[in-house]
């Protein structure tokens, strides 16, 4: 399975845990956020993405948790999503910037 091969086991846990009609959108949040992550890094899927842990939430916080098992080192970015359309999720990674949520 890819959700297992790719996700940290955390998430692939908390993907497991959920019902499964919403499984699919639990690893679709977690994949957005980490492709949106080694895109702005330049790094590609020549990262491990494992190293790289994100939040399932649906949330406007930012949802990077850690980088290579580090809290610190995920505090330099952002990651947000967002839905430009119903039923399409999309994600932006920022690094060391302050971003201000509109209401």
């Amino acid at each position: 399975r890819l959700a297992a091969r790719k996700l940290a086991t955390s998430e692939w846990e908390r993907i497991k845990s959920c019902d499964e009609s919403s499984r699919t959108v639990q690893f679709l949040r977690a994949w957005t956020r980490k492709e949106a992550f080694i895109k702005a890094t330049g790094e590609g899927l020549s990262r491990d993405l494992k190293t790289v842990e994100v939040s399932l939430e649906d949330s406007s916080k930012s949802l990077l948790v850690s980088l290579d098992g580090s809290r610190k080192k995920a505090e330099d970015w952002r990651v947000y999503s967002f839905n430009p359309f119903p039923a399409v999720l999309g994600a932006i990674a920022i690094k060391n910037c302050q971003v201000h949520t509109l209401q």
